[in-house]
């Protein structure tokens, strides 16, 4: 009864009206040369699911499992396109890289792995964060983008631990593990290339990129992840001197000697990056590497992964980008390729390279504001796929490209990633909005004065 007389906010009235009124009027529009029913109602249904995302007026999950079966029976789209999504690598990717990093978390490795990095580099304030850079980034390697949650704990523990309050000292030590667990994806193999990646594959086929190529094709940026760390000391410098090493000595003590475990994981690990940095010669995709050797946690004579590792994995988040997968794939199988082949040609025309992805970029940044990375990957990357296309651009580059172009952010609310490291309190909204700013700027011009030019370097930027 409570929750039948419970009275709506003019907010989530607005976001009723737009999950119902936005689909009902593309209904309502007349089948022409370009727009026939079925493509009416996928556009509807998808439309109607982008925006439940967006307000999260009604559950995501539920949503998300929801979406594909919408397809199957109001759009009349084949069962196999989409369902698809868990025909293809990347939801079971995702899968093997969270039960990594659920059992190295578990074991006390990844923690071990910091320690000591951290200790090596004086364990000073400007230690912390350069040891901070360092760990991520080896973390990132044999678990890319599932490093979030255990670098914004350990930040959180090394602030408490030195009695740090919300202040620069402690900003910069939180951001640092933030660039560690977040940045690396510009030029280390993650599940945002391999999601933008399935929901383009059936306007370009399997782009085919190896775990090494990905790092090759994205060399150049790899200084400005340095150069985020750089400017973090230079920016969040700490209000009093921090010498943290008796801290950090006292707790890799505390672990003791390494345990069989750890040992076992790390044999593990370095099968799993033996097998992606030698594709070339095994063939074996790299998500498929992600996928299969962390089970290898399970077996006899290893025998390091528990049963309660499975159940810490964020399945709905495994839910949610098959729903995304499902979108693309559907779109494909009602024939939205052709639909969009035909309004952007005219659209393109004329343009330059340069003033499409100037407009992309800045049009992704403010998309930002009002959708998740997540939901602006469902609905603009097989359009812009397009576009792109239209003017020669490879579909590889335009993927490497437009993930840069989700990452330029001002506020904390606009990424969940970035959301977790504020949320634990130890750095201000305005600390973080002005990093946020810095980082967004050096990204801009880092894009355009050195990726680009790199990317038509190496061979992968143009058709």
């Amino acid at each position: 009864m409570e929750k039948l007389n419970q009275k709506y906010s003019w907010k989530q009235i607005a976001a009723w009206v737009l999950t119902i009124g936005l689909p009902i009027m593309i209904l309502m529009i007349p089948e022409n040369e370009y727009l026939n029913g079925q493509m009416k109602i996928y556009l509807a249904i998808s439309i109607g699911a982008i925006i439940t995302f967006v307000f999260e007026n009604i559950n995501m999950t539920a949503v998300s499992v929801l979406l594909p079966f919408l397809y199957i029976i109001f759009a009349k789209v084949p069962a196999p396109s989409a369902l698809g999504a868990w025909l293809s690598p990347i939801p079971w990717f995702m899968l093997g890289g969270m039960l990594l990093a659920a059992v190295l978390e578990r074991i006390g490795l990844l923690k071990r792995i910091a320690y000591k990095i951290v200790l090596s580099l004086g364990a000073t304030y400007k230690g912390i964060i350069w040891g901070m850079g360092i760990a991520g980034l080896i973390l990132y390697l044999f678990l890319p983008g599932n490093t979030v949650v255990p670098m914004a704990a350990l930040a959180y523990g090394v602030c408490k631990a030195l009695g740090l309050t919300q202040g620069k000292a402690s900003a910069g030590i939180t951001l640092s593990a933030g660039v560690a667990a977040i940045v690396p994806h510009f030029f280390i193999y993650n599940s945002d290339f391999a999601t933008i990646e399935g929901l383009i594959t059936g306007l370009t086929g399997p782009l085919n990129v190896s775990y090494i190529q990905y790092i090759f094709e994205n060399l150049a940026a790899v200084p400005m992840y340095f150069l985020l760390l750089y400017l973090i000391t230079v920016i969040f410098k700490p209000e009093v001197t921090l010498n943290s090493k008796k801290y950090f000595e006292n707790e890799y003590q505390k672990m003791g000697s390494m345990s069989q475990d750890e040992k076992k994981a790390i044999g593990v690990c370095l099968i799993l990056l033996i097998l992606v940095l030698t594709t070339n010669i095994h063939h074996v995709s790299a998500m498929y590497c992600f996928t299969i050797v962390p089970i290898m946690l399970y077996f006899p004579f290893v025998n390091v992964a528990e049963p309660d590792d499975f159940k810490r994995i964020n399945y709905p988040l495994l839910l949610f980008v098959a729903a995304c997968l499902s979108i693309g794939n559907s779109a494909t199988g009602v024939g939205m390729g052709e639909l969009l082949e035909k309004i952007f040609t005219p659209i393109v025309q004329g343009q330059s390279i340069m003033t499409v992805f100037l407009g992309t970029y800045v049009g992704a940044t403010l998309m930002n504001f009002l959708m998740t990375p997540m939901a602006i990957m469902a609905a603009f990357s097989m359009p812009l796929t397009q576009i792109f296309m239209v003017i020669g651009v490879e579909p590889t580059a335009f993927v490497y490209f437009f993930i840069h172009s989700l990452s330029a952010i001002v506020l904390p609310y606009e990424v969940a990633l970035w959301l977790i490291f504020y949320s634990f309190g130890m750095i201000s909204m305005r600390d973080f909005t002005k990093y946020m700013i810095v980082i967004s700027v050096v990204d801009f011009v880092w894009v355009f004065a050195i990726m680009l030019p790199y990317w038509k370097l190496v061979g992968c930027l143009m058709l």
